[in-house]
């Protein structure tokens, strides 16, 4: 069980450093401005600071899921060794990271989780406004000779915490929202916490991530060029 508990940490490092939904009949609002442009070959550079590397996202392609266009991305920062597609789209005034089945072999320890998204952005909530939810992708699990579905559930509270103007390397980016994600992440009991920040500039996309470590540090990419078609 000790393996399989570090195979589910292992999957929520992947997907949350870049959840199905329950997905209720909340309403997606009415949005206020294009704070994540989506289109193919769309492109954003970032320089991790910590480690004076650049890191690119890049929007390769479309699928359709219910109805709706999902962008897909690349993220050249990833570094493990398993292949998992992640997509972007956008319902009104809210903006979503979803996440492909993904599967993962450690330790003789096969764990399989469902396709899930999460809502990362509401550009219509004032500022110190949030939205809460709770998903429960159905994981699967199977180690030495056995096999079951391990109860997994994910808490996420968003916030809105600051709208107006940022200047970053000399350049003043007008009508900024930044949000804070909190996940609580708690697989077969075992939690663990996620903390992240993302700006969002408007006509331009995230010009900026900060993720809280485990450790007490943190990690910033800040963005250094983009091109948008």
């Amino acid at each position: 069980m000790k393996k399989l508990i570090l195979a589910l940490a292992l999957i929520s490092s992947l997907t949350f450093t870049s959840c199905s939904s329950d997905d209720k009949a909340e309403s997606n609002g009415t949005t206020t401005g294009n704070f994540l442009p989506l289109a193919i070959n769309n492109e954003w550079t970032y320089i991790i600071e910590s480690q004076s590397l650049t890191n690119t996202m890049k929007i390769v392609g479309t699928d359709s899921f219910n109805g709706a266009t999902y962008y897909e991305y690349t993220d050249n920062s990833e570094v493990f060794p398993y292949i998992i597609k992640h997509w972007f789209a956008k319902k009104g005034a809210t903006y979503f990271l979803k996440t492909d089945d993904t599967t993962v072999n450690e330790g003789g320890v096969t764990v399989n989780i469902k396709s899930y998204e999460i809502p990362i952005l509401k550009d219509d909530v004032a500022v110190n406004g949030k939205w809460t939810g709770t998903i429960s992708p159905k994981v699967t699990f199977s180690a030495n000779g056995q096999s079951g579905v391990l109860p997994f559930k994910v808490t996420y509270t968003g916030e809105n915490f600051f709208k107006g103007a940022v200047t970053m390397n000399e350049t003043t980016f007008e009508n900024v929202i930044k949000v804070r994600l909190q996940l609580v992440i708690n697989a077969n009991e075992q939690i663990t916490n996620s903390l992240q920040e993302y700006w969002f500039a408007e006509n331009v996309g995230i010009i900026k991530f900060v993720t809280y470590n485990s450790d007490g540090t943190t990690t910033e990419k800040d963005i250094y060029n983009y091109q948008l078609n």
